[in-house]
């Protein structure tokens, strides 16, 4: 039975930053409105203006609206606003939409009006509200999170994802990042919600303050994959002779302690592209990381620019419509995997510690030579699973449902948050 949603009510308080944020959140938003919460108790607002995110075009956005939660745009405003965020979004020309893209988030937004927006929603919510985003360890957040304290609330973290490696094989710079656990400066959340097992014990180090669980991933929950199919309909093949292969272009580097750290072997990453789009029997797309890539794989790419796909697509259409996933370590392959796609994981060309041995993958390719050849008998034989089924549920069961039994994971995220609205 659906909720009155009374104005004394607590209401849930998401906010956005970046698209990874709305891959997400968006799923736990659904899983309220499924359990009967009144969209009118649901606000989810944009923090920070940032050019990925993109409501007018987004089919998840739109999703959500239709049901009657709106993403609130303050930054937006404005008919000039407004209508060069709809060249940028809309404009035939990618020339066009890059170019008003930069103009609007150059020349005409302003972040602090996002934050005097939220802000004002945060104060004047009712009492026992939640404040919900992701794992930002901002000034604005704890700003944010003593306002929600003022009403009676709390403060509640969605860290994205998770990471498929443990580390690195350099011992500098895996003691650089390991070394990241000491608290912040002051506290920032009250209730951390992570995916895995494995991710509460740095978050407890780094957050004393908050209560840390392992809740599984919402992102890549079965049933929520299923909603996305519907939203993102794959895009007919235009050629069934040939085998479709998306390639997952991971950034290959960081900088960190005043020099850059390269964690994958670019020159290995791009023979394989190369190799994939020079192949008679293979049509390729490439789908670039959501955070960019380093100047030199910006270069790399030039000439591969026609069969690279926008940022704006999403990666679950792609996977959808592809035989075969070629990738190395971003946890956007746990999309694939839960969907039983093929995937050949490029870990030969990376110096991450990758976690997939502990699961029982070991055939994984391990050097060019293997994995063209694993490429030339998936064109031969058309779509292979490569890999043990019970490998493979082993995995999902660990990253999808956090080691519990196959369940309704963006049920049991909005049933949380439900039960701390109740506590309040």
């Amino acid at each position: 039975m659906s909720e009155l949603g009374r104005p004394d009510q607590p209401h849930f308080l998401f906010l956005a930053r970046h698209f990874n944020d709305i891959d997400h959140i968006v799923p736990v938003i659904w899983g309220l409105l499924r359990r009967g919460t009144a969209p009118e108790r649901i606000r989810y607002m944009v923090l920070y203006p940032d050019p990925s995110i993109e409501p007018g075009i987004d089919p998840r956005l739109d999703f959500l609206a239709r049901q009657g939660v709106r993403l609130e745009t303050p930054h937006l405003r404005g008919a000039l606003r407004q209508a060069v965020f709809t060249l940028s979004t809309k404009a035939p020309s990618r020339l066009v939409r890059r170019k008003a893209r930069k103009l609007l988030h150059r020349k005409l937004v302003r972040s602090g009006n996002n934050m005097d927006y939220v802000l004002e929603a945060v104060r004047s919510a009712p009492h026992g509200s939640l404040l919900v985003s992701d794992h930002c360890n901002s000034p604005e957040i704890r700003t944010l999170r003593k306002a929600i304290h003022e009403r009676g609330g709390s403060n509640v973290a969605l860290p994205h994802g998770f990471q498929l490696h443990t580390g690195f094989t350099d011992p500098e710079f895996d003691a650089l990042t390991s070394g990241n656990s000491d608290p912040v400066p002051e506290p920032t959340f009250d209730h951390i919600l992570v995916c895995t097992p494995q991710q509460c014990d740095s978050q407890r180090l780094r957050h004393p303050e908050a209560t840390v669980r392992a809740m599984g991933s919402a992102r890549f929950d079965p049933l929520w994959l299923k909603q996305l199919s519907s939203l993102y309909p794959a895009a007919q093949q235009k050629d069934s002779q040939k085998l479709h292969v998306l390639m997952i272009l991971e950034k290959g580097g960081i900088d960190m302690a005043g020099r850059h750290w390269e964690f994958l072997d670019i020159d290995e990453q791009f023979r394989a592209l190369r190799h994939l789009a020079e192949h008679p029997g293979i049509i390729l797309r490439i789908k670039g990381n959501a955070r960019g890539l380093s100047h030199r794989q910006g270069k790399l790419l030039r000439p591969y620019r026609s069969r690279t796909v926008e940022d704006s697509i999403h990666t679950h259409a792609l996977i959808s419509g592809a035989d075969l996933v070629v990738g190395c370590c971003s946890s956007v392959l746990m999309d694939a995997y839960a969907r039983s796609k093929p995937v050949l994981l490029l870990e030969y060309a990376t110096r991450l510690k990758m976690v997939f041995k502990p699961f029982g993958f070991h055939d994984n390719p391990h050097s060019f030579q293997e994995f063209t050849a694993r490429l030339d008998t998936a064109v031969e034989h058309g779509n292979e699973t490569l890999y043990d089924g019970g490998r493979l549920q082993t995995l999902i069961d660990y990253y999808v449902y956090a080691n519990e039994p196959p369940h309704d994971v963006v049920d049991s995220y909005a049933r949380y948050l439900q039960e701390l609205t109740e506590t309040s």
